[in-house]
């Protein structure tokens, strides 16, 4: 199976905060933060350091954090010419080749460390920190295809969507 994509900045970014914010610490970062912020506004706990504290937290949650991912994103891109590229993804039974304009590459499967799926995104890690980031409408038809094959190896960690297996039953 051959799947081509290629990844503009904007997805990327977009990509980049959904992840950051379905991270549990940033959630229960966001969650005492919001806490912080509005706690004493409910309750009319008046004094100069809830004030403070409130600023502080409200400054990070609602300014910080988003601008960091952002910038963060925009040195990734900009620094990354292969990430730019049009890539072409090969699934075979025993490895995945990857070719970009600029480079070739093949991982066996019993080094990829997961595949996650997400509502877009299939996302194929190499590492814990590292992976190759697919749309899923480069997959078309062969999504189903693509999930069985991953689940097809179970050493693999796998978090596929749910529901994928009523919809791509294995035969």
């Amino acid at each position: 199976m051959i799947v081509e994509a290629k990844i503009s900045f904007k997805e990327y970014l977009k990509l980049s905060y959904q992840l950051a914010y379905t991270n549990p610490v940033m959630i229960m970062a966001n969650c005492i933060g919001l806490i912080i912020v509005f706690g004493p506004m409910i309750y009319s706990i008046p004094s100069e350091w809830t004030t403070f504290s409130q600023a502080v937290w409200a400054l990070v949650i609602f300014v910080m954090l988003p601008l960091r991912i952002y910038r963060t994103c925009t040195v990734n891109f900009r620094s990354n010419e292969r990430i730019k590229e049009k890539r072409s993804y090969e699934f075979t039974n025993d490895k995945i080749v990857v070719a970009g304009e600029s480079f070739k590459s093949e991982y066996n499967w019993e080094k990829t460390y997961m595949v996650r799926e997400l509502k877009n995104w299939i996302l194929i890690y190499q590492s814990k920190t590292q992976a190759h980031i697919l749309p899923k409408v480069a997959f078309g038809k062969q999504l189903g295809e693509f999930r069985a094959l991953v689940k097809s190896k179970p050493f693999i960690k796998q978090k596929l969507e749910s529901g994928a297996k009523e919809l791509y039953p294995m035969s």
